[in-house]
């Protein structure tokens, strides 16, 4: 109950969650659940006692329409995953439940952005002093499996692990195969990141609530071209990897796959009931 408790508190005011999202080194869209469990917005923009309430309020208001509209169809898209990977394991499924997972991440921003934006607007410069300072500090640690290819491919392995359980050694040959290290790839990911904060830093300056709302809804408008392009070159190749690993799979590996998966489900339907 803990544990749901937590996610509510911190999955309401997932908006802000975009923080992180362009610095994900893979972009594992399973990953985000957890990943946002653990969301703090005091760490990001070092709110005082008044903006801590603010947030909170807001986080309550969008507590309503995530506990009763947007995990509940959460729960039905996983489940409906969940049954067609027991019927078929495949990359394609896998791939369903990438776009499931995004689609829903995606509504609940257009959801939640209206609410979130204008409790934004309250933020003063030392708040987005901290942010560009914490951001730019955090870059190093968000980045550190781009200092070389074998770094890099032992990253998707780790990934992948966590949601097949261990890969042998046939299998950790097909990721390393097909995982590349892009030219400038650090270098791009970290010039996107400070385009993106500083877009956002602008923005509120300006005292832009269009712009911030439109900031946290849709956060890939404020990407750079080269980040853009480097994501899809990303994706492309885990749909690689994935194409050649999953027919590889054991049955204990396709169903730790599924266990994922009905945890997340459980999960969600702990918060709802809360």
């Amino acid at each position: 109950m803990r544990q749901a408790q937590k996610l509510v508190r911190f999955l309401t005011i997932a908006s802000l969650s975009v923080l992180l999202s362009s610095c994900s080194a893979f972009g594992f869209l399973f990953e985000r659940l957890p990943w946002l469990t653990g969301w703090q917005t005091s760490k990001y923009f070092d709110l005082n006692d008044a903006q801590e309430a603010r947030i909170e309020g807001v986080a309550e208001g969008a507590k309503q329409w995530l506990v009763t509209e947007g995990f509940p169809a959460l729960i039905t898209d996983l489940e409906l995953a969940q049954q067609a990977w027991h019927k078929d394991p495949s990359a394609a499924r896998i791939s369903k439940l990438f776009g499931v997972l995004e689609f829903h991440t995606d509504k609940a921003l257009g959801v939640l952005a209206p609410t979130v934006a204008p409790a934004m607007m309250s933020l003063e410069e030392s708040n987005l002093t901290h942010f560009a300072q914490y951001m730019d500090e955090k870059k190093s640690d968000w980045f550190e499996s781009l200092a070389s290819e074998e770094e890099k491919e032992d990253l998707r392995v780790e990934r992948l692990e966590r949601w097949f359980g261990d890969l042998n050694d046939d299998q950790v040959s097909i990721v390393r195969e097909h995982v590349s290290l892009i030219p400038n790839e650090l270098a791009i990911r970290r010039e996107n990141t400070d385009h993106w904060v500083g877009s956002l830093i602008y923005h509120i300056q300006q005292n832009d609530q269009y712009a911030v709302q439109l900031w946290i809804a849709s956060p890939s408008v404020w990407w750079t071209t080269e980040y853009t392009e480097l994501r899809e070159l990303n994706r492309m190749q885990i749909t690689v990897v994935l194409q050649n690993l999953v027919p590889t799979l054991s049955p204990k590996q396709q169903k730790r796959a599924s266990d994922e998966v009905a945890d997340w489900v459980e999960t969600l339907e702990d918060v709802v009931e809360v």
